[in-house]
């Protein structure tokens, strides 16, 4: 699991911890785990759902219960329905010579020394920098689609 895990194979690590479960569903360290590995995958539903099962297990660890219990309040906030972020960065930029042009206002080209306009000479800048924006994210909810065994064929509603 740490292997795949480690190499970002998410689903790999999900495959393996449920067979775990599987075989022993008292297993309150996996639950953790998988509810951990679902929330990276963006699956806010299966991981709600595996951390509620680990915190319900009466064999969980302080540990455990500390981590499950700070995962819980983001993966009830992916699934709200709708929600509103944004960012904002600021810096300072300094240019030592903003016009790539040469100091003494003189510019040798093909060994002759041509003289710089007052405005193409070498110039200083130093400027505030911001960006920023909004990041509304909606989700729309989606009838749920069902499908025969055949997975080329939809039943219709």
């Amino acid at each position: 699991m740490k292997v795949a895990t480690g190499r970002g194979d998410y689903e790999a690590a999900i495959g393996a911890l449920e067979r775990l479960l599987f075989y022993n569903p008292h297993l309150t360290r996996v639950k953790y785990e998988l509810g951990a590995l679902y929330f990276r995958l963006g699956s806010y539903e299966m991981a709600r759902r595996y951390f509620k099962e680990a915190l319900a297990s009466p064999d969980i660890d302080a540990i455990t219960k500390e981590r499950v219990e700070a995962y819980l309040p983001d993966t009830e906030k992916q699934l709200q329905p709708s929600r509103f972020s944004g960012f904002v960065q600021t810096g300072i930029r300094s240019q030592s010579n903003a016009s790539f042009a040469p100091g003494g206002g003189v510019l040798r080209l093909g060994g002759q020394d041509l003289a710089l306009l007052p405005t193409a000479r070498q110039k200083k800048r130093r400027q505030l920098v911001w960006i920023g924006g909004p990041e509304p994210r909606l989700r729309f909810a989606e009838p749920a689609r069902r499908y025969s065994r055949n997975p080329c064929r939809r039943i219709p509603h």
